[in-house]
């Protein structure tokens, strides 16, 4: 979700659209929308930021905004997409849904498991299982 605004008066209205990178379908599961939906709702409190209308898709983002505290735009949209996309990436890290973490633990398993059955047996099928890998 890179892109460089110009924002040219701190207190204006802007509209502006941002992607995925590579316009992958992130957006797709709600808990991921939940974290774009309460990185905002932070930003209203915490931030300044004012939202006059938003719209998740599955690979992008439209916002209709203002700053109100005197926080100047960019920098506003700044922390919104590195603290939503770290959080995202997190989840996505952590979702078992999502992870390969466990598909690697049973690839390994397959791989390694001739190789430890045959190794006190028939020591030159070892170097044989191991090319598998």
């Amino acid at each position: 979700m890179s892109r460089n605004y110009k924002f040219y008066n701190p207190e204006g209205i802007y509209f502006i659209s941002f992607a995925v990178i590579e316009w992958l379908y992130v957006f797709t599961r709600k808990e991921y929308k939940n974290i774009i939906i309460d990185s905002l709702h932070y930003c209203q409190k915490e931030k300044g930021l004012e939202i006059f209308a938003w719209c998740i898709m599955t690979i992008h983002i439209h916002l209709i905004f203002r700053s109100i505290k005197k926080t100047k735009p960019e920098l506003l949209i700044g922390d919104f997409k590195r603290f939503t996309s770290k959080a995202i990436v997190n989840a996505i890290i952590n979702n078992p849904k999502e992870s390969n973490k466990l598909i690697n633990e049973k690839i390994n398993y397959i791989h390694n498991n001739p190789v430890t059955i045959f190794s006190t047996n028939v020591s030159h099928n070892i170097k044989t299982f191991a090319l598998i890998k």
